[in-house]
């Protein structure tokens, strides 16, 4: 099992594509389908992300 030391990961919601949508008072609620969708794609995100790192960890320990 590889071990991880640091793994960081920043994720932010772009102005253009808000999870919060206005009712018909104006008030902002939450969409949850798009939080949803936003979510998984994250969760895609993420696990490329591992992914690359552990290849990169593998090939430097290769190298030695």
């Amino acid at each position: 099992m590889t071990e991880i030391k640091k793994l960081v990961i920043k994720a932010t919601l772009s102005n253009g594509e808000n999870a919060t949508k206005k009712d018909d008072k104006g008030e902002k609620t939450l969409d949850i389908e798009a939080l949803g969708e936003k979510l998984f794609d994250l969760k895609v995100e993420i696990a490329d992300l591992v992914d690359r790192k552990i290849e990169q960890y593998h090939r430097k320990q290769n190298k030695h």
